[in-house]
């Protein structure tokens, strides 16, 4: 039906077809920032400028600000079998706890299938085209159903004797309006 957003992958799935008939995806669409407050509660920001996701459009995969996390590098095809000492091949980049620096990241997957080559500088037209698909997602988004942490929780766990026990009245429970500005 032309309602959804979706292809028939049986022929893929089957071996009867080669390639996909999706010629893209969206692996994920972030527009929200969670901020910690001085009551020790979150609240949830949207952020459309710098909003975080990726997207493989063809041969090419669009990273928007991300934080540089750890990463494991692969294991060469004829080490596969042999157990692995230390530290796993992981290889650290940086804490993204607080306010930290993201990045953009563009990767021609046929080229360089384990994302090493950051490509972005080269060619900008082509993470500009990848971007502005994802505004596209971006624009029809529905709201977060996310709300921030209730901080009361963990006064009503030390008084229950580090038990789960209700916290919220069920007329507040009825009153609650799951906002995505975090208010």
């Amino acid at each position: 039906p032309e309602e959804l957003d979706g292809y028939n992958q049986w022929s893929s799935l089957v071996g009867d077809q080669q390639s996909s008939p999706r010629s893209e995806l969206l692996y994920n669409l972030d527009p929200y920032q969670e901020v910690f407050v001085t009551d020790g509660g979150s609240r949830l920001v949207k952020d459309d400028e710098n909003v975080r996701g990726a997207l493989r459009m063809g041969d090419w995969k669009l990273i928007l600000n991300e934080f540089c996390l750890s990463w494991f590098t692969p294991i060469p095809t004829d080490e596969i079998n042999t157990p692995q000492e230390g530290s796993c091949n992981i290889t650290e980049c940086a804490d993204p706890s607080g306010y930290t620096e993201t990045s953009s990241y563009l990767f021609n997957l046929k080229n360089d299938p384990y994302e090493k080559e950051n490509l972005i500088q080269d060619y900008p037209e082509v993470a500009q085209v990848l971007e502005l698909r994802m505004r596209d997602y971006l624009s029809s988004m529905k709201p977060a159903a996310w709300h921030s942490t209730d901080v009361r929780a963990y006064g009503q766990w030390s008084k229950a004797g580090n038990f789960i026990s209700p916290w919220v009245s069920n007329a507040e429970i009825d009153g609650l309006s799951f906002k995505s500005d975090g208010k």
